[in-house]
């Protein structure tokens, strides 16, 4: 039994990482058909704390799936 796990940077408000967040779990639960999904999830979710973190998404692009 593997493990997957997605992940992707929390920035703040210069634009510099902060933190990151991921969700992991067994392949069973994250198979290769759940990834797209989960990852617009986390960077969704990192992109929501990055903004009350003062982050302005004109200032730095983010890669987004």
């Amino acid at each position: 039994a593997g493990l997957r796990c997605i992940g992707t940077v929390i920035v703040d408000h210069t634009g510099g990482a902060a933190a990151g967040i991921s969700v992991s779990g067994p392949i069973a639960r994250i198979t290769t058909d759940r990834i797209s999904e989960l990852a617009a999830l986390v960077c969704s979710t990192a992109d929501q704390i990055s903004r009350a973190l003062g982050y302005q998404p004109a200032s730095r692009p983010r890669l987004t799936w």
